[in-house]
């Protein structure tokens, strides 16, 4: 998985230039938290060979564990039902304590296992053993109405799907036998509106292979879609599907990146401050970006009055 995650962030450099839990109710039938907690002891007992004792003992953990991630996802769904989205203090709160829960488990196995067990309790945790096909990549971007695409006209949806095919070309032709899929995320406008679809939650809740990679593919640099929706509620879904979930890094600081937009802003003082930013919609009626592109004086500048 580490292998696909660093490959992706090269083959994503070079393409750079180019409903949720109510409709996942539908496709998954949820696992109460004693089912989740009993699954959970049977695979760690498996791998650990772990003695009765141990397993009386390390049970109400995982119980708790469990308990800890539906209070937390309740709480998400409190926000998205208030339309609110949480500050970026409460993000900090919810991903600190979120490690804090990690921290404390960690130790109370360390008291509960031998040392060899925990040895290999921790080598579980790090190396999975997945194969590619046990991988399946989502690329996740935000998401529009979709009168925006298939009326408007705008190609965004097309782009989007275009620096997939390019990144999923790269992937392949390195030897990788993954399935990848596009998803759309951030619904933020009218919830009457139909949006492109599928949506992120959706697809996660298809997936059928072991492990899921998540590929933040409309977004450059680290922020609430990425650190909150992805990071911790996306997650959340994801530990009710598969056993393994990682996302790749946004660019962020990354020099390859930084270089891009040097280069593109070096560009756009030479054109004399004239660039196009992007062709206008088909059936633009100019009032829209018309304002944005005269003020960065971009063309075409497509205004109708």
């Amino acid at each position: 998985m580490r292998k696909i995650a660093s490959i992706l962030i090269l083959a994503i450099a070079f393409t750079l230039t180019a409903e949720a839990q109510k409709k996942r109710g539908k496709h998954q039938q949820k696992l109460t938290i004693e089912q989740h907690t009993d699954l959970a002891l049977k695979r760690m007992t498996l791998s650990l060979d772990l003695s009765e004792k141990q397993q009386n003992q390390i049970k109400p953990l995982i119980h708790k564990q469990a308990e800890n991630k539906k209070a937390e996802m309740l709480k998400r769904k409190e926000l998205r039902t208030a339309k609110k989205r949480p500050s970026s203090d409460e993000v900090y709160t919810m991903k600190s304590k979120l490690l804090d829960n990690q921290i404390a488990f960690k130790n109370k196995m360390k008291d509960i296992l031998n040392k060899n067990q925990f040895e290999k309790f921790e080598e579980m945790k790090k190396e999975h053993g997945l194969k590619d096909e046990d991988i399946r990549i989502i690329y996740s971007a935000h998401s529009l109405p979709e009168s925006y695409c298939l009326e408007k006209g705008d190609k965004y949806n097309e782009e989007i799907q275009g620096s997939v095919n390019r990144i999923e070309k790269v992937l392949q032709k390195s030897g990788m036998r993954h399935e990848g899929a596009l998803a759309w995320q951030s619904k933020v406008g009218p919830q009457r509106t139909k949006w492109l679809t599928p949506s992120t939650p959706h697809v996660i809740a298809e997936t059928k292979q072991k492990a899921i990679l998540m590929v933040p593919i409309a977004f450059t640099t680290d922020h609430i879609e990425t650190l909150d929706e992805i990071d911790i509620e996306f997650r959340g879904y994801a530990d009710e599907v598969v056993n393994h979930f990682a996302r790749v890094d946004c660019f962020n600081m990354e020099e390859k990146f930084i270089d891009l937009c040097a280069q593109l802003l070096i560009e756009h003082i030479n054109a004399n401050y004239k660039s196009s930013i992007r062709p206008c919609c088909v059936n633009c009626e100019g009032t829209d970006c018309a304002s944005m592109r005269k003020y960065f004086g971009s063309t075409p500048i497509h205004a109708t009055a």
